[in-house]
């Protein structure tokens, strides 16, 4: 029988410039060394199983039990590093993954060695780096299953999880929402505001429900800014347009770029982030 592969990694570099980043001054002052803790525990969990997590209430308690902080800390915290996309949130039903590209870009980075014979293979609905950033060695896959082939983090820590089973019990059903999917639901009849064109020369029609949505997951971004780029990159490079079910990866993933550099335009006020705020 052979040894079953590994997927995470050992060890993962750190930047010396990382107190100098303008993010992490503002999580430290913010959290003080609480937020340091709680970013670093996530990176370690991370990388310890490959290039991201799954993420449930469990998860919230049993970090703040292994830290030693309140369950709310930890939601402030995680609240945070979403909003600011030093990590990013993506749902998957019935799960919700934690990454981000930095993340990814460092995996496969760790991963070259081990990588020259097999290959390596990650998740397409997941992966955030673009074909030009993915290292040759990666491999997709088309159709993994969460709950079977990743064992949750609550599943791996259940004694624990057991302590706040009465906690977890008051949350209020109702008020659960999956804020973070990949592509929102559109009305039936909500007219298109912008077009993209697709490789099999039809296009797809982005709603002002879709634009609603990403204002709130990218509020640094001028979202129609974006999109209009968007459409000029797709005709003029009819060759590497997309899929109909690859195009709303493709528009994620330019928009969660453009947030990570800074946006293209100022933000007054910093959105709730709902997916915590309502499993409070």
């Amino acid at each position: 029988m052979g040894r079953p592969r590994k997927t995470g990694i050992d060890y993962f570099p750190f930047d010396v410039d990382f107190f100098s980043d303008k993010k992490i001054k503002i999580l430290k002052s913010r959290f003080g060394v609480d937020g340091i803790t709680v970013y670093l525990y996530l990176l370690c969990e991370i990388y310890r199983n490959g290039y991201y997590i799954e993420y449930d209430d469990d998860y919230t308690y049993i970090i703040a039990d292994d830290l030693g902080m309140s369950g709310e800390k930890v939601k402030q915290v995680l609240s945070y590093l979403l909003e600011r996309s030093l990590l990013t949130s993506i749902l998957l039903l019935p799960v919700t993954v934690i990454t981000s590209h930095g993340i990814q870009c460092r995996f496969q980075e760790a991963v070259k060695g081990r990588a020259a014979k097999s290959g390596v293979e990650v998740d397409k609905q997941i992966w955030l780096l673009n074909e030009q950033e993915t290292l040759p060695f990666i491999k997709y896959t088309q159709n993994s299953v969460f709950s079977e082939n990743n064992v949750s983090f609550s599943e791996k820590n259940q004694s624990k999880s057991e302590i706040y089973a009465i906690k977890e019990s008051k949350v209020n059903k109702s008020k659960e929402k999956n804020i973070y999917c990949t592509e929102p639901e559109k009305p039936p009849s909500a007219p298109p505001i912008i077009t993209l064109p697709l490789n099999d020369k039809t296009d797809y029609g982005i709603t002002q429900v879709e634009v609603d949505h990403w204002n709130e997951l990218y509020p640094a971004v001028d979202i129609m800014a974006e999109l209009r780029k968007m459409k000029g990159w797709c005709e003029g490079n009819p060759a590497k347009r997309k899929t109909r079910r690859g195009i709303v990866r493709f528009v994620n993933t330019w928009l969660a770029k453009e947030q990570d550099r800074g946006g293209s335009r100022k933000v007054s006020q910093s959105p709730v982030n709902r997916f915590l705020e309502e499993t409070t």
